[in-house]
């Protein structure tokens, strides 16, 4: 009966292995944004290669007639040797997830210890141990060189992957990650069940016969079962994967279009709206100019071109910010950096920047964006609002959120924490301003909250909360009121 069961396992666990392989090469994209999702090929190569020894061990027996003895023997090593030489190709894919910048190390380490196994099963076959023991001897190292340290360092570099917040992956590719983790520790374990009794432990103990005996339960079936997993998270994996790709390569094409928009409208406005009121203010100049000196109109001429020339400002700054290079995969850190140095040639503000945190952060492009602009936002109100002389802007960086505090010294605005009424799950705008009415959309956007305090000092802080991720549903958005 387990006899039966071994050889007819065989084709069912290869095709596992063969449909598992097949769709990994189909569906894996040389271009993944994430780094290690370039290297499933070898995950691919190790299951196509697998399914091809798996079958080797069913389809050799039925021609064994046609074979003389001695030829049979060496047909009956070569599943065991191509099973081992798919070993290889997993730990290659482990190292390389552990070690991503070790690309020759990760490939030499391997091969060495395939060499030494094909060097240990030579030295059997020349000492003319019997041929079942060879057998037997060959299968066990492949699994206790190979496949065992193989299984363990995969399972180990998929859970770091999908533990790492760093890398910016979303909930769901993170969750298959970890299940791809589970499903190779469990091959890890039952790898050492997977080989026929022996004379040498731990062959003798722990085997495919014994594991029977005890639990009445084939080692073939539990094996069937982790390779049906493993198929099932690994596609699932990939088209996760895929899915991902695809968005950041739309909103990739989104952005560019977005900033060449930005381009041609901040052109237009320099080459039409300020040329024609540059145009009015120096034909109001020379009215004034004309004018009598006791003209009762002449302050109020004076005026009209102040308010003009403000304007002019306003937008030639408005102009700055639609031509600024794109900063949506830039480092947190350099973006505020840059927004203060200009602050302070616009404003004549001094500032401090105070930042807590990893200096390569960035959030996904369009989260960056929104946030991008509400800090300027923010920044713009207290130079024209606030009459302050110094301000602080600090960035702390905390597992889950960002915490962005923003203090001035200036005159106490409480209008502006008025209209902004402040919950726990939704900010509600009560104000007339545009400014105000665009960071309260942001904000709802990043799922943050805003807040508006009086230190006993004096001046105002405005406090942001901005979680670091949302789901992917809550993040297809496109930036408002720029």
């Amino acid at each position: 009966m387990f006899e039966f069961i071994s050889i007819n396992s065989y084709f069912p666990y290869g095709l596992l292995y063969f449909a598992s392989g097949l769709g990994i090469l189909i569906q894996h994209r040389k271009k993944y944004p994430f780094r290690f999702a370039k290297d499933l090929w070898l995950m691919g190569i190790y299951a196509l290669i697998h399914a091809t020894s798996e079958w080797s061990y069913l389809f050799i027996p039925l021609q064994a007639s046609s074979f003389s003895a001695q030829l049979l023997y060496f047909l009956n090593l070569f599943p065991i040797f191509l099973e081992a030489f798919s070993f290889v190709f997993l730990f290659i894919f482990s190292l390389r997830l552990l070690y991503p910048e070790r690309s020759l190390r990760t490939i030499f380490i391997p091969m060495g210890i395939f060499l030494l196994y094909c060097a240990t099963v030579g030295i059997l076959l020349m000492n003319k141990v019997s041929p079942t023991a060879a057998l037997s001897y060959s299968q066990e190292f492949s699994h206790y060189m190979l496949l065992f340290p193989a299984s363990i360092l995969t399972a180990l570099a998929l859970y770091r992957q999908g533990k790492d917040r760093g890398n910016k992956l979303p909930l769901q590719i993170r969750f298959n990650l970890k299940a791809l983790s589970t499903v190779f520790l469990c091959l890890a374990m039952f790898s050492l069940l997977m080989v026929d009794p022996g004379s040498l432990f731990p062959a003798n103990v722990f085997n495919s016969q014994a594991f029977y005996s005890v639990t009445h339960i084939p080692v073939q079936l539990l094996r069937g079962l982790i390779g049906t997993a493993m198929m099932i998270v690994t596609l699932k994996l990939l088209f996760e994967f895929n899915r991902e790709t695809d968005r950041i390569l739309a909103q990739a094409e989104e952005d560019a279009m977005r900033f060449s928009e930005r381009e041609r409208i901040s052109q237009d406005l320099h080459d039409g709206v300020i040329q024609t009121l540059y145009a009015t203010g120096m034909m109001l100049e020379s009215t004034v100019r004309h004018l009598d000196s006791e003209s009762p109109i002449r302050e109020q001429l004076k005026f009209c071109i102040e308010s003009l020339n403000t304007s002019l400002l306003d937008l030639r700054h408005y102009i700055t910010g639609l031509k600024s290079e794109d900063i949506s995969h830039k480092p947190l850190k350099r973006i505020f950096e840059k927004m203060l140095t200009e602050f302070e040639v616009n404003y004549n503000i001094r500032t401090q920047f105070v930042f807590v945190g990893d200096d390569l952060i960035l959030l996904t492009p369009n989260r960056q964006n929104h946030l991008y602009y509400v800090v300027k936002e923010v920044l713009n109100n207290i130079g024209k609002h606030t009459a302050a002389t110094n301000i602080q802007l600090q960035l702390v960086e905390e597992p889950d959120q960002l915490v962005i505090s923003l203090w001035d010294n200036g005159q106490e605005n409480k209008q502006l924490s008025e209209q902004f009424k402040t919950d726990r799950e939704e900010q509600f705008y009560q104000g007339p301003g545009m400014g105000l009415r665009n960071i309260r959309e942001r904000i709802t956007i990043l799922r943050g909250e805003i807040d508006y305090s009086y230190p006993p000092t004096r001046g105002t802080l405005v406090t942001l909360h901005i979680p670091k991720e949302v789901s992917l549903e809550n993040d297809n958005t496109t930036d408002v009121g720029r």
